[in-house]
């Protein structure tokens, strides 16, 4: 009798802790419906259901993805890395992009524009003024 005493308290005392566990790991983000947090304490990152502005009046709900230390990325079966977004906004596509049905091809033909035109024309008056400089030094030992 003893022993299925002790079974039963053992038995409570496991689901207990396992539901507590469980309720704490799915309440990490109190402000957030539903928190589903990957890693201790969420270093992995969540995916929590809120909405989208209410402070702003914007109560649209959301499923939201809250990166964790470095980001979200996407990999294929050989471990590739075909779509990331680090922590701080930056998209990285490896392979074909395609924006509204229709594939993004970038110039790449390093064409001569008129903001480049006038950024080497700086460059050019700036190199010119350096020389001349450099050779008044040179003739008075001094600056102008």
């Amino acid at each position: 009798m003893r022993r299925k005493t002790f079974n039963k308290i053992w038995r409570l005392f496991f689901c207990v802790t396992l539901l507590t566990f469980l309720a704490t790991t799915l309440a990490i983000g109190s402000e957030q419906e539903n928190t589903l947090s990957f890693g201790e304490l969420g270093e992995y990152g969540s995916i929590y259901g809120a909405e989208y502005d209410p402070e702003h009046g914007n109560t649209s709900k959301w499923l939201t993805i809250k990166p964790g230390e470095n980001g979200i990325r996407i990999i294929n079966d050989g471990n590739v890395d075909i779509f990331m977004v680090d922590k701080y906004g930056g998209v990285y596509v490896n392979g074909q992009f395609y924006v509204n049905g229709e594939q993004y091809i970038p110039d790449k033909s390093g064409k001569f524009s008129p903001e480049n035109g006038f950024l080497y024309f700086m460059i050019v008056l700036s190199l010119c003024f350096n020389l001349y400089l450099y050779s008044q030094i040179k003739k008075k030992g001094k600056l102008l």
